[in-house]
């Protein structure tokens, strides 16, 4: 997660699932959110899809009737320019019985060689959000751009080598085409027979 995210596309449909899950004004269950938050990058554009917010624009009407309350929220958010985990947090998206957590997990000054200690400022940095949320019966634990297991790769190339197989990586839930971070679409593992909206391959901005 980074703060340039906050209030995009992906946000609302995320803590909207999530208000569903805990509604922000029943006392149980409690929700812990856990941002594994890093530093902002500048090589790329994710988290600019905040047109739907735009009033007038095709997606605003319908999203906004999904969760007016959160949608509003969010448009406060984006609209002030100082857009962040903490004022996500500050709006009240959530109830306000939720456990935040969102210290800064920056490896920068560490480099790739020395290993030990970069697990021991994850250890630290872990051991540090299980505290926070100690007391939660629900966690939500929200990665930067997901986390990859050991055989995606190799999943991947032998994916995009198969003209069975149509491959489309779309992001958590917020299905962010820049984003491709929990979701890979496999067009052939589902026999042909994919009852999600279709959804163009490329990775191009769609107008979000």
């Amino acid at each position: 997660m980074q703060d340039r995210y906050a209030g995009d596309l992906g946000d609302f449909l995320k803590f909207g699932l999530l208000r569903w899950l805990a509604p922000p004004e029943a006392a149980w269950p409690r929700l812990g959110v856990i941002w594994y938050r890093t530093a902002d990058e500048a090589h790329n554009a994710n988290g600019k899809h905040i047109a739907y917010l735009t009033p007038g624009h095709r997606s605003a009407g319908p999203l906004r009737q999904l969760d007016p309350d959160l949608y509003d929220r969010l448009a406060r958010v984006v609209s002030t320019g100082q857009r962040s985990t903490a004022a996500l947090t500050t709006v009240g998206v959530l109830g306000a019985q939720t456990r935040f957590f969102g210290d800064l997990l920056d490896l920068a000054d560490l480099p790739a060689n020395t290993r030990d200690a970069r697990q021991a400022r994850r250890q630290s940095w872990a051991q540090r959000a299980l505290a926070a949320t100690a007391d939660c019966d629900m966690i939500f634990a929200d990665p930067d751009n997901g986390i990859r297991p050991t055989w995606h790769l190799a999943l991947w190339v032998r994916l995009s080598h198969s003209p069975s197989a149509c491959v489309n990586p779309v992001g958590a839930v917020g299905l962010e085409p820049t984003n491709p971070s929990l979701v890979s679409k496999v067009f052939s593992l589902a026999g042909g027979r994919w009852v999600l909206p279709v959804v163009a391959s490329s990775c191009g901005d769609r107008g979000w």
